[in-house]
């Protein structure tokens, strides 16, 4: 059970960044982790349906340094790209919508298909280059989420291959395992000692503009090592984490100018100057 609660809890996180339904998310968390002695066939099958058509757009997408030798900085280029919206049941009675992004990494020159943001969300993702497809990272409440590409076509390739590749290939049960395992396990927590993600909670945008206020500002990846720049645009706050991507652990974090002590519990608190 506490099993099964913390896998909702996660995903009711990513169901907000990524403008998709939480029941049917729920639902697709609670049959994964329930064991039943009579296997049955889903009720409805696992259609995808594109309900808003590819059109052009632009990302950011980080490419990673490294210490050396030689020494090579991390830097951030904006990439042409194409977003679109799907819907699918995944074996649901309620639909929910798929956010994707189809990006030309100009570096390793592979085509991928990547989870993208949800409308008034585009500030909490940021894309990193890697070898092997490109990497999506969201920011929600406390939380680092990284996914790989559904799609990752080598060069020479199109992007409407790549395209009619997600499509044709697309497997439900697989999209579901993919979902889970980012929730559970490519995870980071962003600890802080304020209010920096409860003033103003982010979601879906309302009237003047109520929801999505977290804003990533600068993201630096040197080998195993990410410096993550953050801004609540509405309470006017900044958290800046130093994060090690091996261990999955933040490691610093100065909060509105102030650096915290990680190790105090339950909450960091501002670090006693000497």
């Amino acid at each position: 059970m506490k099993f099964k609660f913390l896998c909702s809890a996660i995903l009711s996180i990513i169901i907000i960044f990524c403008n998709r339904d939480y029941a049917a998310v729920s639902a697709l968390t609670d049959s994964k982790n329930t064991q039943t002695t009579d296997s049955k066939p889903d009720v409805n099958p696992m259609k995808l349906t594109l309900t808003t058509p590819w059109a052009n757009t632009t990302v950011k997408l980080v490419v990673p340094g490294t210490a050396g030798p030689p020494l090579k900085k991390s830097t951030t280029v904006e990439v042409p790209a194409k977003s679109a919206t799907y819907s699918s049941n995944f074996g649901q009675p309620r639909q929910m919508s798929l956010n994707i992004l189809a990006i030309t990494d100009p570096y390793t020159k592979r085509i991928c298909i990547v989870a993208g943001p949800g409308p008034g969300f585009e500030k909490t993702y940021f894309y990193v280059s890697s070898s092997s497809g490109v990497l999506a990272y969201f920011v929600g409440p406390w939380l680092l989420i990284q996914s790989t590409s559904y799609v990752s076509m080598a060069a020479g390739g199109s992007v409407d291959a790549a395209i009619a590749q997600f499509e044709a290939n697309f497997d439900g049960q697989k999209m579901k395992d993919l979902m889970v395992d980012a929730a559970l396990n490519k995870k980071i927590s962003l600890p802080t000692g304020g209010y920096f993600f409860t003033q103003e909670m982010p979601g879906p945008p309302g009237p003047g503009g109520a929801g999505g206020k977290i804003a990533v500002e600068a993201v630096d990846i040197t080998d195993d090592s990410m410096f993550l720049d953050l801004r609540n645009m509405s309470a006017k706050l900044s958290a800046t984490y130093s994060i090690d991507l091996k261990a999955k652990k933040v490691t610093r974090l100065v909060e509105d100018g102030q650096e915290m002590d990680l190790s105090a519990k339950p909450l960091p608190v501002p670090l006693k100057k000497n």
